[in-house]
């Protein structure tokens, strides 16, 4: 089903690379764009950067508490396929680009146009906003949580943290490319591994801390649709798929994206099965949903504070950027991407309206980890596992690539098992406890 072509944009100049006029695959009818020179700077290690600023932290503050509920044995061996099938979904899409016909691609809806038409793409492209929308509160509302233990006997409400973090987040909004936010994405990474290293250290050596038993199977206590959502919260851990497109538009040498994937989701993947195991096997079932909150209080807390705000302001600011670059576009064409006072307005404008929004609906879910599953659900299963499967499947039919068995098998798995779990199974799971928790008036932790 090849996608006519779309008219061109005044924000996006376009050139159609159709190879005939009537006889054009779904790759062929790819319309393509041409990146500003002055965008193209990204190294492959500055978008190494740039992955673990977004996806690391936040998911991996809530990997402890899910590893307690799924036991040993669950716990560990979803902690490394997790990696191993979300780092092959990305990869999934680095070939797409690269090896299937789609060499200028920015977009996951530049993809869906090629290979399911305009409504299909228009979908995607639909979805994909949501989910940019969606994660914005999840950060805001982390980096509100980190900063409640910043000063000890302080007590400040939520919301009123939340619009501090607001206030220090919109001058910083005002940095517009992956490139020039990758300056801030190393040093926010190195935070957010001492940070780590400090609550684990505190949890081990500690002995205030409250201990419990752990279990090698699957505690008793959680029930059965409860695994699939603490599993999505090893999912939620490596959703970034989304924006993939958009951090190889940025770089010199697009095709090296495929190493500065797998080198930020190594490390990740080290990071969160160590981070989890330690702190489950220090706290056992005493671990909390965020888990800072497992420290007793003091100064070793009130740094780790610190580092969080400071790390989770950086994911925000980072998962904002291609939000507010399509906002851009779409309410003003004629200023994208260019270096005018103009343009420094109207991108002002679009991030403080996704900052106010943002702010709304993390006041109106302040439930971090049941947030955290509820993303994991709802949106990782389709972006994660059912788009670049699908994607990669048309892609290789319409370019006449033959399959070779191990592809065909994973998106197999992940368009017929993995997204209809995650999906359906996991958010209603997930929908359920969050109803629990306005109910009983605790934060689902």
């Amino acid at each position: 089903m090849a996608a006519p072509q779309p008219p061109p944009s005044s924000a996006q100049p376009y050139t159609s690379v159709s190879k005939s006029d009537g006889d054009a695959s779904e790759a062929d009818m790819l319309v393509t764009k041409t990146t500003p020179d002055h965008l193209r700077k990204s190294k492959w290690y500055h978008s190494s950067f740039i992955l673990m600023a977004e996806i690391m932290g936040a998911g991996l503050l809530g990997l402890p508490y899910a590893m307690s509920r799924l036991g040993w044995v669950v716990g560990l061996a979803v902690s490394v396929s997790g990696a191993f099938f979300c780092t092959y979904s990305g990869i999934l899409l680095w070939r797409v680009r690269h090896e299937l016909g789609y060499g200028e691609a920015e977009s996951y809806y530049d993809v869906a146009l090629g290979t399911g038409g305009p409504l299909f793409g228009s979908l995607v492209r639909a979805i994909v906003y949501v989910s940019w929308a969606a994660v914005l509160p999840y950060f805001l509302l982390a980096c509100a949580d980190s900063l409640q233990g910043l000063v000890p006997g302080f007590v400040m409400a939520t919301w009123q943290w939340a619009l501090v973090v607001c206030g220090l987040l919109l001058p910083a909004l005002q940095l517009r490319t992956f490139h020039q936010l990758s300056y801030l994405a190393l040093p926010s990474t190195v935070a957010v591994v001492l940070a780590v290293a400090i609550v684990l250290g505190s949890l081990t050596v500690n002995p205030d801390v409250e201990r419990r038993p752990t279990s090698v199977w699957v505690p008793e206590t959680t029930a059965g649709l409860q695994i699939v959502s603490h599993i999505s919260s090893f999912l939620f851990a490596y959703m970034g798929h989304s924006m993939y497109f958009e951090v190889m538009r940025e770089m010199t040498v697009s095709a090296d994206f495929g190493k500065a994937l797998i080198v930020s989701n190594g490390i990740m993947g080290t990071c969160y099965t160590a981070t989890a195991a330690i702190a489950y096997a220090a706290s056992g079932d005493a671990v909390q949903g965020f888990l800072p909150d497992s420290m007793p209080s003091g100064p070793a807390k009130s740094v780790v504070s610190l580092l969080l705000a400071f790390h989770t302001a950086v994911s925000y600011l980072v998962a904002g950027q291609p939000l507010h670059r399509a906002l851009h576009a779409r309410l003003f064409p004629r200023s994208v991407d260019t270096q005018t006072r103009r343009a420094a307005l109207d991108w002002l404008l679009c991030s403080a309206a996704t900052l106010v929004l943002s702010l709304a609906i993390a006041l109106a879910v302040p439930f971090f980890s049941a947030l955290q599953d509820l993303l994991g659900a709802v949106l990782g299963a389709p972006l994660v596992f059912g788009l670049p499967a699908f994607f990669f499947l048309r892609a290789s039919r319409a370019s006449g690539t033959p399959l070779k068995p191990l592809d065909l098998g994973l998106c197999v798995l992940f368009l017929a098992f993995f997204t209809p779990l995650f999906a359906l199974v996991g958010t209603g799971s997930t929908l359920v406890q969050i109803r629990d928790s306005w109910i009983s008036g605790e934060d689902g932790r």
